[in-house]
């Protein structure tokens, strides 16, 4: 008789057990999960905070925190992970009564691009493990990781000639808060120049003379075009490279860069434009937008999209288009603009095996970088 109450008694707590954790596990219990840093470069490592907080008498024996990212993130502690077209990541924790567990996953960041987690699922159990319950938490946590510059020796040369050729083409445009001194008025001096004291005081027009600044600028087109029956990605990710190579010397020098790109944006889906701008701030907004770019996606026709921003009236911004093998039918387009006149350099971006070679009568504006094969 014992023997069976104590039988009744067990089965009795068990399903008592049960009803508790189904009807309180998730009450009082905080799960989050974040980035710890906003933005990375490629290649760099960096952390994913998990946090679980219980806030109650109720013990967690275990609680696990599913969640999915891009695959783009490699994690150094593999855990209950699958990998597929996105990486699947199951990670278990005890928690006792009001305790609080924090736990830091590393992960190398291995490409440009722009991640998300926008959710979880929260699996607890009751204290034999017999039974999950699960819920599911909304979340969102983002990180940019940056594309770095191109480094290779046969770009330096070209980079080099380039801002050269930059430093030689300088307009100088008057600056109108440089007071100079002043001089005798001449038929083509506009009225708003006249000093009327000094005028008043010799008896004859004099205007005011000002100070001269250097302003220019530069266009970064970028033609990511890569729709071929075998994908050559790494030559699209070097043309990024070689842009923000590009944004970093002319930038560094206090010229202004816009940057515009026939690829969606991750967010938009609109093909990147970034107007003319110049300092730190600016350049971290070409790396936001360059990094948002999704070459998943198809490429917009570059002629259909970017040809009123080429051809309009830029007398003080040098061009530079930054192409791939790919895009073999941009040359044309590319010889159309030079021969308006304008300033221009065009570099086209391929690997080892690539055959490529520029049209001759685009070789004196054209280099071709050619990149070691990963």
């Amino acid at each position: 008789m014992t023997v069976i109450l104590v039988a009744l008694t067990a089965v009795a707590l068990f399903f008592l057990q049960q009803v508790v954790y189904k009807r309180l596990w998730n009450k009082s219990l905080k799960v989050n999960i974040n980035f710890k840093e906003k933005t990375l470069n490629e290649g760099d490592e960096g952390w994913l905070m998990q946090t679980v907080e219980n806030a109650k008498r109720l013990p967690l024996p275990m609680c696990k925190v599913k969640f999915e990212c891009n695959r783009a993130l490699v994690f150094f502690d593999s855990g209950e992970t699958s990998v597929s077209d996105k990486y699947y990541r199951d990670e278990a924790f005890t928690v006792s009564s009001y305790k609080r567990v924090v736990r830091e996953l590393k992960f190398t960041a291995s490409k440009r691009g722009f991640y998300s987690i926008d959710g979880f699922d929260v699996v607890g159990t009751d204290i034999f493990m017999s039974s999950q319950f699960v819920e599911h938490e909304n979340c969102h946590t983002e990180i940019y990781v940056y594309p770095v510059a191109l480094e290779k020796d046969l770009s330096e040369a070209a980079i080099r000639q380039l801002t050269g050729e930059m430093l030689s083409r300088r307009r100088f445009i008057e600056d109108p808060f440089e007071y100079v001194g002043v001089r005798e008025y001449q038929p083509y001096d506009e009225l708003k120049n006249i000093n009327w004291k000094a005028t008043a005081k010799t008896g004859d027009l004099k205007v005011n003379t000002h100070g001269y600044t250097a302003r220019q600028g530069v266009r970064i087109f970028l033609n990511l075009k890569d729709d071929g029956v075998l994908k050559h990605k790494e030559n699209v990710e070097n043309s990024i490279r070689l842009a923000v190579k590009l944004c970093m010397e002319f930038i560094g020098a206090g010229d202004r860069v816009a940057v515009y790109a026939n690829i969606p944006d991750v967010i938009t889906g609109k093909p990147l434009i970034i107007p003319a701008g110049t300092g730190e701030s600016h350049m971290e907004a070409i790396l936001r937008g360059l990094a948002r770019l999704d070459t998943e996606k198809r490429h917009f026709d570059f002629a259909e999209t970017f040809k009123d921003q080429v051809f309009e009236e830029k007398n003080d911004f040098m061009t530079v288009f930054v192409s791939t093998p790919s895009a073999n039918d941009f040359d044309s387009f590319v010889r159309e603009y030079h021969e308006t006149g304008k300033d221009l350099r065009h570099f086209i971006l391929c690997e080892e095996g690539d055959k490529y070679e520029a049209k001759v009568e685009n070789a004196v504006f054209t280099t071709v970088i050619c990149m070691e094969k990963k």
